[in-house]
């Protein structure tokens, strides 16, 4: 409570008065606090009431996730957490598994509910639903029915995609934007893995996308800086079995100019087309 836990006022008849008694909470939990009023003047003018409060922060403080590995029996699960971890109020949840698919729990947890919407985003968050189907027993975030949900994740996802789908064939970053090379490359490689994972993608849309990328990939590149983007259109049009060898070989020439993330797509794009 404040410096004064007692006020005098005045009042005036058939008037009110606030009164303020600044509180100061210095822990978690429920405030119990007892208002009492009387009169100077009368003994019979007198009244109490109980407020209750519950105190908790808006939002954590701090979140943090370490893991180790042991072969050995622990004693203290919390033993290398630094002091100010191991002495804070808060939850601590502890998870054991024998794989080391478990480090990759909270990054995919983060995905499955990215929150934001334009087609990289989507396809972000649409990337973990569909690759870590066979690792429900290590993240058991993907354990949840998909068919009690309101909306089934993967097909909002692939939805979301086809909705940025342009007069091109191509998507744009946004519903009723611009086709953007960049959005139908990536968004056009998740779409392609929903296919070959057996989710309905409509085949249309997919011919469509594909004939844009097709046109993407045999347009030159000018800068270096495009690279990128050209070898995941070709990637993904390997993913789609509407692989382009021709410009395989034309970019493997140069493969020492290439930066390090193109050559590691174009190597993906070799593989995957046999």
């Amino acid at each position: 409570i404040g410096i004064k836990p007692m006020q005098s006022v005045t009042v005036p008849s058939n008037a009110s008065v606030a009164v303020r008694f600044p509180l100061k909470f210095i822990g978690q939990g429920k405030s119990r606090t007892v208002w009492r009023v009387r009169s100077d003047t009368s003994t019979e003018m007198k009244d109490s009431r109980e407020s209750y409060i519950d105190i908790r922060h808006v939002a954590p403080l701090r979140k943090s996730a370490h893991f180790f590995r042991s072969t050995k029996n622990i004693n203290d699960l919390l033993e290398s957490l630094e002091p100010e971890l191991r002495e804070a109020e808060g939850v601590f949840e502890v998870g054991v598994c024998t794989s080391t698919m478990a480090e990759m729990e909270m990054a995919s947890e983060y995905l499955l509910d990215y929150p934001h919407g334009c087609a990289e985003q989507t396809s972000s968050r649409l990337l973990p639903w569909l690759l870590l189907e066979e690792y429900r027993d290590v993240l058991p975030r993907l354990n949840l029915d998909t068919g009690n949900r309101k909306e089934n994740p993967i097909e909002h996802g692939i939805n979301r995609l086809l909705s940025m789908q342009t007069h091109s064939g191509g998507l744009a970053y946004w519903p009723n934007g611009k086709t953007d090379e960049f959005a139908s490359s990536y968004g056009g490689m998740v779409l392609a893995i929903a296919e070959k994972k057996g989710k309905q993608v409509p085949a249309q849309a997919m011919d469509r996308l594909g004939a844009f990328l097709v046109r993407l990939v045999k347009r030159p590149v000018k800068r270096d800086g495009e690279w990128g983007e050209h070898c995941l259109a070709l990637y993904t049009l390997a993913l789609m079995d509407k692989s382009q060898p021709a410009y395989h070989e034309n970019a493997f020439t140069l493969r020492a100019k290439l930066p390090a993330a193109a050559l590691s797509l174009l190597t993906a794009a070799g593989v995957e087309s046999g």
